[in-house]
């Protein structure tokens, strides 16, 4: 080849080489500029919130279709603290809530999350806001776990779960030996104490304001065992990777928790009481006092 051509070709290919660094970094400018969901809350003052039902966390009059509970207060008092309007956009199930973070839907699920590591891998968890003993529910007159919920795990017992859920953790962790019977992912927690009244399964998950609440309305139906089979460490599930809205919720979460707001929000709804909820310490308590 002779010098010329030669000196042509590599003229071509320094052409080519230099529209593909520009593309190249034109592409990755505009991964490096798209919008965080922080950035998007500060631009707007709005936080839209998904959220899941189950009673006393968040309810839904069916006739009004007005939304109320402890996730509902305490997420508009959090919204309070950091100065923005909140938007309830989407309902959602608690175990497929990941999805409507990822797809940008909603920029937070606005409820008590049970904190499981597994979902770590599609989003994050705020600091927690409260802990839920969650305790296995019999028939009344289902006797045979009593003072002993090792029992559960056996072939011949039906627990109720759902995808995704922490009852479906709760039941492979504790009891994998139990059968799984599950219900529809969006739905209260109540739907479970109708499986046990009609004998479609033997142990329900709940926790006990749930399941008094229940009570009143179904006397003799369902009661409680007395240890529970795990604790609920309720927080608010986030989209993974942005760490200055974490450190603002978490903020939040602290200052709510230290000046009593939250003490005085759950306790509208639940007891309290250790079986029925417990709030973070407060780092002033002095525990070593009688």
């Amino acid at each position: 080849m002779k010098f010329p051509q030669i000196l042509f070709v590599l003229i071509l290919s320094l052409g080519a080489a230099f529209v593909t660094v520009k593309m190249t970094a034109h592409q990755t400018s505009g991964l490096t500029a798209q919008e965080s969901t922080f950035d998007r809350i500060a631009r707007t003052n709005t936080l839209r919130c998904g959220y899941a039902i189950a009673t006393p966390w968040m309810m839904v009059d069916p006739k009004t279709n007005q939304l109320t509970g402890v996730d509902l207060d305490v997420t508009n008092a959090l919204a309070e603290k950091i100065g923005v309007k909140v938007e309830w956009v989407e309902e959602t199930g608690w175990g497929v809530a990941e999805q409507g973070l990822i797809g940008g839907r909603y920029d937070m699920l606005c409820g008590s999350v049970c904190v499981d590591p597994k979902r770590d891998r599609a989003a994050t968890f705020s600091t927690p806001f409260l802990s839920i003993p969650l305790l296995a529910v019999v028939r009344s007159d289902d006797h045979r776990f009593d003072g002993d919920i090792s029992k559960i795990n056996t072939h011949d017992v039906r627990i109720g779960v759902k995808n995704g859920h922490v009852f479906e953790y709760t039941a492979n962790e504790r009891f994998p030996a139990a059968q799984k019977v599950y219900a529809n992912d969006i739905s209260d927690d109540t739907e479970f104490l109708e499986m046990l009244k009609d004998n479609k399964i033997d142990i329900a998950f709940t926790g006990q304001s749930t399941l008094d609440d229940y009570t009143a309305k179904n006397p003799g139906v369902a009661r409680s065992l007395s240890e529970p089979v795990r604790f609920c460490e309720g927080a608010f599930l986030l989209p993974a990777g942005d760490e200055r809205l974490k450190h603002m919720v978490d903020d939040a979460v602290m200052e709510l928790n230290s000046n009593g707001r939250l003490n005085d929000l759950i306790g509208k709804y639940v007891k309290l009481d250790p079986r029925y909820v417990r709030l973070p310490a407060l780092p002033y308590e002095d525990k070593t006092a009688p």
